[in-house]
């Protein structure tokens, strides 16, 4: 935190009746020199920098927290770029709120977003961090109690046996993003330690986490969760929270918000090598329609049980594209329907784009066969149909199928 609290807690009471002044909320993200000059004639350089960092915080936070949050939000930029959206923390908040009046901590709460949500779904909420100043964030954005404590403390083990708790481990090492588990603070000796002493819990993760690393007491589970198409969380359930939903022992669930979609099973390959080639021959055919699935389902390791279900199959057993024929109801998946798949030439699938009079092109790919922004500009052309180029390496070959994006689905 690069500002100490007392300059935090000074901004905060700024104005007359102790919240924060006018000039100061409405501080420009960028001040010039004189309006600079203009803000420290009245309050110290202090109190000014963490207004500017407090505006930058709150223009981040447009479009991840609630609006009627947001207005009223004391927060640094990187407490914001860290925090739960309020779409999931709503989602969580709603299991919490289903165990009744079992003490709730947040630990590592972070600026409050996740303890917010739980507020105000009626838990008695306590919120926990070893940094005074995120502490003292949650509490005044939340309006919950709010401990400095350290999560692996003695104390704090004592103490969640009679709780449940919501816990959000640091993911950083020095100013970088970490997806190693072992690199979490606290350690994933503490994390073993307060899941198996709680009543339940729920422990936010990176979706990038290695699952196996993970502490696993029974009827614990794994839940990805993708927000408007994009990866967000994985979360481990254990406890009373976990005994709340319908999962069986070694299923994962992946879970996409706002639609509150959710797909349990256990996960499995996108299909076994030994059926690979038993009723197609060499190549394995294109049909009527390509899908993109949600990527919770494939991060979760269910885009095989949920294909088979829908009688879908991988286009290559290495590649998350599926194909099959139509699919109506499913907001899992998003349908292209196929004109043509070919060896992936430049040079020939340039003409036969031309063909399908095609203007706007957006490319797909993995793992990175080809640069999808500068092929984007290559490929298109003068006319009026919006096409989508997959350039995909299957087996030995790279394809290209050329398709249509059809409407949402579900």
């Amino acid at each position: 935190m690069a500002w100490p609290l007392e300059h935090w807690q000074a901004y905060a009471s700024s104005g007359r009746d102790g919240v924060v002044a006018d000039p100061l909320l409405d501080v420009p993200l960028r001040p010039t020199v004189a309006e600079l000059a203009a803000l420290r004639a009245d309050w110290s350089e202090g109190v000014v920098a963490v207004a500017i960092e407090a505006a930058r915080a709150r223009h981040r936070a447009v479009g991840k927290l609630r609006p009627e949050w947001v207005d009223r939000l004391i927060a640094d930029e990187e407490g914001v770029m860290v925090a739960s959206s309020s779409i999931a923390a709503q989602y969580k908040a709603e299991r919490f709120a289903e165990i009744g009046d079992a003490e709730t901590l947040d630990l590592c709460c972070g600026i409050g977003a996740d303890a917010f949500e739980l507020v105000r779904s009626g838990c008695a909420v306590t919120a926990i961090d070893n940094d005074p100043t995120r502490a003292w964030m949650a509490e005044t954005n939340a309006q919950c109690e709010a401990l400095v404590e350290d999560a692996s403390s003695p104390a704090m083990l004592e103490r969640v046996a009679e709780s449940v708790i919501h816990l959000d481990p640091g993911r950083r090492v020095g100013s970088k993003r970490t997806h190693r588990y072992e690199d979490y603070q606290p350690g994933p000796e503490t994390i073993a330690r307060l899941v198996t002493a709680s009543k339940g819990a729920c422990v936010k993760l990176g979706p990038g986490v290695d699952f196996g690393q993970l502490p696993s007491p029974p009827g614990s589970y794994v839940e990805l969760l993708s927000e408007n198409g994009r990866l967000t969380q994985a979360l481990l359930w254990s406890g009373s929270l976990a005994t709340r939903t319908l999962v069986e022992t070694g299923e994962r669930v992946a879970t996409m918000l706002p639609a509150n979609e959710r797909f349990s099973a256990k996960p499995g390959p996108l299909i076994d090598a030994d059926r690979w080639y038993d009723s197609d021959g060499p190549e394995r055919p294109i049909l009527e329609c390509v899908y993109e699935a949600d990527p919770a389902l494939e991060r979760a390791g269910l885009l095989g049980p949920f294909a088979e279900r829908h009688g879908l199959r991988p286009i290559h057993p290495a590649v998350g594209v599926l194909t099959g024929e139509r699919v109506d109801d499913s907001r899992w998946l998003s349908r292209f329907a196929v004109l043509d798949a070919m060896p992936w030439r430049r040079k020939a699938v340039r003409a036969r784009l031309r063909e399908f009079g095609a203007g706007l092109v957006t490319v797909k790919t993995r793992a990175k066969l080809v640069d999808p922004d500068s092929l984007q500009k290559e490929l298109r052309g003068s006319g009026n149909e919006a096409l989508t180029v997959f350039v995909l390496r299957l087996g030995d070959k790279a394809t290209a199928i050329i398709a249509r994006r059809e409407a949402a689905l579900g």
